[in-house]
């Protein structure tokens, strides 16, 4: 599929998580002879629930799983939950290391966006926002086969241990106010074993030869010109290459970056996160409540003047920058690459291109009349 070749090479809690879960299932269905290496299990979703505490219902499931369909023994279970505590004791040791304090991360994670309703905080979405981001997310070509299989799948093999890994966790992340798409990303690895499945099982049948192979067709074709157009794209919209564009040609030099408020650089002032990594000390930052402001907020400085300011802003404002003061060095994503905006989230949007980012600098440091 398109979407894993992006998801897995991401250094992310999700893509860790689920290459954890996966490895762990993988070990399950490769075994016939029902004799299984329950602590190297244990310690594989052990492994899963540091990076992604959320997996912690696939690992639930996986117990009721060994109780209700394999008939395990008590003594094996034991063994399961033993590895997987284990690692949670790693994870305990690892945070008074770092934290230079006992904490209990899982359960602060837990009291501060579920008790304390911190994560609600960021909006609350529907309880069928899951089914509808499965279907329209990818693109719906996608989407529609990924999600009928997944139910279809859930349907049809009630018994199968990614049945019980799955499950659990789309629904208990369904009955959470606050939702979002990549949370459901530690399942992603699992998509492809599951429409094979239902694939091969010969199960999904249609009246019409003809239209099973335009079907399939157009899902191939599909997922191949996305997976190109992942290759392509920076991610999202490219915020962080104007930042990259001032870390490697800028080092030395005294910069004023100035932006609007939501075309931030560095810092987020509304969530209030940062962006380390191309972030520099020779760079002073100033907000503007809006580009009328910007001769004042520049007009003493006698650093090099770079404004920072997307698309969308810019045309609410009413203004052209005006090129002989100054000149455009680089964008979030090119004029060529935009058209591939249209893929992305409801399948053929136009594209977004009010997102996209611009970094200008002050011809000669000063405003010329």
């Amino acid at each position: 599929m398109c979407f894993l070749a992006f998801l897995n090479v991401r250094f992310s809690s999700e893509a860790w998580s689920s290459l954890f879960m996966v490895f762990a299932v993988g070990l399950i269905l490769s075994n016939k002879e029902k004799n299984l290496n329950l602590y190297f299990i244990g310690l594989l979703f052990g492994f899963a629930f540091l990076f992604r505490f959320q997996t912690v219902f696939s690992f639930m499931g996986i117990l009721v799983w060994c109780i209700l369909i394999m008939k395990m023994k008590w003594t094996e279970i034991i063994k399961l939950i033993g590895a997987f505590g284990i690692i949670l004791i790693l994870g305990t040791v690892l945070d008074f290391w770092f934290y230079g304090s006992f904490v209990l991360t899982p359960y602060n994670y837990f009291y501060k966006n579920i008790i304390e309703g911190v994560a609600s905080n960021y909006g609350i979405q529907p309880w069928y926002f899951y089914v509808e981001t499965m279907i329209m997310k990818p693109i719906v070509f996608i989407g529609l086969p990924i999600t009928v299989s997944l139910i279809y799948f859930f349907i049809k093999y009630p018994r199968h241990v990614i049945t019980w890994v799955a499950f659990p966790f789309i629904l208990m992340h369904s009955l959470v106010g606050h939702k979002e798409f990549r949370f459901l990303f530690p399942l992603a690895n699992f998509v492809p074993f599951v429409i094979m499945v239902a694939i091969h099982k010969n199960e999904i049948k249609f009246r019409k030869g003809s239209l099973k192979s335009l079907m399939i067709g157009l899902v191939v074709v599909v997922n191949t010109l996305m997976l190109i157009v992942y290759s392509l794209k920076p991610a999202g919209a490219g915020r962080l290459i104007p930042s990259k564009y001032l870390y490697e040609n800028y080092q030395d030099e005294e910069i004023l970056l100035v932006h609007e408020k939501e075309d931030f650089a560095f810092t987020h002032e509304k969530w209030g996160f940062s962006m380390k990594f191309y972030e520099q000390k020779n760079i002073e930052t100033k907000s503007l409540q809006s580009l009328d402001s910007l001769t004042s907020v520049i007009s003493e400085s006698q650093k090099i003047i770079f404004l920072l300011v997307s698309k969308e802003n810019l045309d609410n404002a009413g203004e052209n920058i005006d090129e002989d003061n100054w000149e455009l060095v680089t964008e979030s994503m090119p004029l060529k690459l935009r058209w591939i905006r249209m893929f992305e989230d409801y399948g053929l949007n136009i594209p977004r291109t009010g997102e996209f980012l611009l970094l200008y600098r002050l011809i000669d440091n000063k405003i010329k009349e």
